[in-house]
């Protein structure tokens, strides 16, 4: 026998079974319907930012050296990569 290397020859049903059993799928099942969406459900929106978090970012955008949130303020600082942050430590 020329050309055989001592395997078997699989059969391409073999071959899937191998692979993790992948089935062929009948039309039918192609085809099924994807679940509808109910009319008038509309997606939520962001969540609302607290107080702090709407103070805060006020500060950053206007690039101020310090905002005052409930009788505390608080005082900017850079880290390392350049990025502004708040603390209430001077």
């Amino acid at each position: 026998m020329a050309g055989c290397s001592g395997r078997r020859r699989m059969k391409k049903t073999q071959k899937r079974k191998q692979r993790g059993g992948m089935k062929r799928m009948s039309r039918k099942a192609m085809r099924t319907k994807k679940p509808k969406r109910k009319k008038g459900t509309k997606k939520k929106g962001k969540k609302k930012m607290n107080a702090y978090m709407q103070a805060l970012n006020k500060a950053r955008k206007s690039n101020a050296e310090s905002f005052v949130y409930n009788g505390k303020t608080y005082y900017q600082k850079f880290t390392k990569t350049g990025m502004a942050i708040y603390s209430s430590k001077k």
